[in-house]
């Protein structure tokens, strides 16, 4: 899982003086392998920003132009370019000489330099997304078509990093280390962690609260399989227009943490569950039938195109999501095409639910199908996250197209995650870790974690959240390891084991 530094940095206050290395070391030490940190900047070191003030004809090669580009503190300088798409005015990305970038996208890094191009001087390089890899950002129509930010930058000389959000670190997790922690699959999960770990400020996601309904005529939810579907968050959405570009930052922050750009609706789903965790789904409104969304197990033989155009045939037992005729959607794993949303799309029914995680790894291994949702359901994901989901869909959605309206909420629910309180004193947590720990510290830092916590004469009774209550936190020896990491592996105090050596005896017949 890649997380983004910037992005953990909106949900959590951390040190000002805080390296990306540091934290590496200390989440490691507590929380999951931090396998590596990659600072994006130098990916796009020595790429600002230019000005287009001329394009000319090459005096010796028609397919070539020289470009007259305001580089704001590196002056105005002459550059060959054969850019499909140059026009005056027009703000570039440009490689300085020193730079080092993709040679039309292929092979290796070369450098750019200062060098004449059939006889013509040649300041830099202006670029094409693919050789400064910002494809995902900026998809070119063509191999000749330079990236276009004029919408986004007006000034010459800005460091393209600044302008596309690569300032950034990049934070490598190994999802070996996530197995057990579905809380963690998320960069708000790991902000939280940090909160605890530097005992700073984490920041409230402060969601509107939707008002939901049982039952409504827009659209009717059915869960049959009440063993398998635990909750199911449904809205009716009208007036999107999903032919519209995601705007910058939503393309940039799922780039960074290693998603491409697919739609603004699509983009919307991923950019919620790298935020709070939990993964959705959109459907076209229009393409459902009778407006009916059921959660059954699928029937022998039905088939389903999922968005990938591969056509599996479902088992009797699989979980599905359907319509009141076919499948929609293999749930938890992936949804299907005919009812995926298209750039036509206007009205959309938004999913957020929560599956039983051994139903899901069952389909994963059936079809051999894995996704980054699969990857989140398979660990067990906490009831209440379809409506925190759901509320983040909406907030921002509306924040991207004003005009955009709730029609309907509809939530149904099968389970809900039962209360779980752990009685533990300072005696068992003295034999546990070979020393006794602070009853402020031991308090601070669960509470940090999410835990509610009240001391008494003999310890501490804690009441384990619902994000933590899914298998993972149940019995004292778990709280003992809450504790011990925030203390900090490294940090325990090591004490020889005590063994008595006695002399060998021998035994005659």
């Amino acid at each position: 899982m890649k997380l983004s530094l910037n992005w953990l940095k909106e949900y959590v206050v951390l040190p000002k003086d805080l390296t990306a290395d540091q934290i590496q070391y200390d989440l490691t030490m507590s929380t999951v392998e931090v396998e590596k940190v990659i600072d994006l900047s130098k990916t796009l070191d020595k790429v600002c920003t230019g000005i287009i003030k001329e394009v000319k004809k090459h005096p010796d090669a028609d397919r070539l132009r020289v470009v007259l580009t305001d580089l704001g503190q590196y002056g105005i300088k002459d550059i060959v370019c054969g850019g499909s798409n140059l026009e005056v005015g027009q703000t570039v990305a440009v490689a300085l000489p020193g730079a080092m970038v993709l040679w039309h996208g292929e092979g290796d890094l070369v450098e750019v330099k200062e060098t004449k191009i059939r006889g013509q001087a040649s300041f830099g390089m202006i670029c094409a997304s693919e050789e400064i890899g910002l494809s995902g950002l900026f998809p070119a129509k063509d191999d000749k078509e330079i990236i276009d930010l004029t919408f986004y930058a007006k000034e010459a000389g800005v460091d393209l990093s600044k302008i596309v959000g690569f300032d950034d670190f990049i934070l490598e997790i190994d999802n070996k280390s996530l197995s057990n922690r579905p809380d963690l699959w998320s960069h708000y999960g790991i902000a939280r962690e940090l909160s605890a770990i530097y005992n700073c400020k984490l920041n409230p996601l402060s969601l509107p609260k939707i008002d939901f309904e049982s039952d409504n005529q827009e659209i009717s939810i059915d869960i049959s399989d009440s063993e398998n579907c635990y909750r199911y968050s449904g809205l009716v959405i009208d007036g999107v227009n999903n032919n519209e570009p995601s705007p910058l930052w939503l393309k940039a922050k799922l780039a960074k943490a290693g998603q491409r750009s697919i739609s603004l609706l699509v983009d919307l789903t991923n950019f919620v569950m790298l935020s709070v965790g939990q993964p959705t789904h959109v459907f076209d409104f229009e393409k459902i039938s009778n407006s009916k969304i059921i959660v059954r197990k699928s029937k022998e033989s039905e088939k389903l195109k999922l968005l990938d155009d591969t056509e599996i045939i479902l088992e009797a037992d699989s979980l599905v999501i359907a319509d009141a005729i076919k499948p929609l959607a293999l749930a938890g794993v992936m949804g299907g095409k005919e009812s995926g949303v298209t750039e036509s799309t206007n009205k959309i029914i938004f999913e957020s639910a929560n599956f039983n995680s051994v139903k899901i790894r069952k389909a994963v291994a059936k079809y051999n199908i894995r996704t980054e949702s699969s990857m989140r359901f398979e660990k067990g994901q906490a009831p209440y996250n379809t409506e925190v989901a759901a509320s983040l869909f909406l907030t921002t959605l509306k924040e991207i197209q004003k005009s955009v309206k709730l029609i309907t909420a509809v939530d149904k629910a099968t389970k809900k995650i039962e209360k779980i309180t752990i009685s533990i004193d300072q005696e068992f947590i003295r034999t546990r870790l070979g020393d006794t720990c602070d009853n402020n510290f031991i308090t601070n830092k669960l509470t940090a974690l999410g835990f509610k916590v009240e001391q008494n004469k003999n310890g501490f009774e804690v009441e384990v959240p619902e994000f933590r209550a899914t298998g993972d936190v149940s019995i004292k020896e778990d709280l003992i390891e809450e504790i011990a990491r925030m203390i900090g592996y490294d940090n325990l105090r090591y004490s020889p084991i005590k063994v008595d050596l006695n002399k060998a005896v021998r035994q005659t017949s």
